[in-house]
């Protein structure tokens, strides 16, 4: 088995393991996210990359016959694809992380410094806001709900872009 199928093996396995965390705490406010949910996303980040970086010099036809040949649960169609998934899934993490500090920041911290935290805390979720819509309307509504499945995300404020 090459290293490439156990990497899309391993990135799979993460996909699924995001599902059964997604099912456990339907209950969560639109603009975060559990915190092993949260994890996951970065180790799915982590996994897509090092494909990436494994198929350099690989073309998008030899690599749709190798992902042909590994039974997936969510399959990978391009590389291409693959590229533009972990951009979404690098901003939707600094998405989740800045919300989470502002939110910390409104609820425990009354300084005079607090305000300015939250101001920066609160521009860096509207910048990785502004990508995803921009990457989202670019990749078309039906693959970015696909991204929005595979990665659990459907039930966030990340549905924003598609107007529901």
């Amino acid at each position: 088995m090459s290293t490439l199928v156990r990497q899309l093996i391993a990135f799979d396995i993460i996909k699924q393991e995001l599902e059964e965390v997604s099912l456990l705490n339907d209950e969560l406010d639109k603009d975060s996210i559990e915190q092993a949910h949260l994890q996951l996303l970065k180790h799915c980040s982590a996994a897509n990359q090092a494909i990436i970086d494994s198929t350099l010099g690989i073309s998008e036809y030899d690599f749709a016959k190798i992902v042909s040949q590994v039974e997936l649960e969510s399959p990978v169609s391009t590389k291409q694809l693959l590229t533009v998934h972990n951009k979404l899934l690098s901003w939707a993490i600094s998405f989740f992380v800045a919300k989470e500090r502002a939110n910390s920041i409104t609820s425990i911290d009354f300084s005079e410094q607090a305000e300015i935290r939250l101001d920066l805390w609160q521009t860096k979720a509207a910048k990785a806001k502004n990508h995803i819509k921009t990457l989202a309307s670019a990749l078309g509504k039906g693959e970015y709900i696909e991204f929005i499945r595979q990665y659990r995300l459907n039930k966030t404020e990340l549905m924003w872009p598609l107007g529901k």
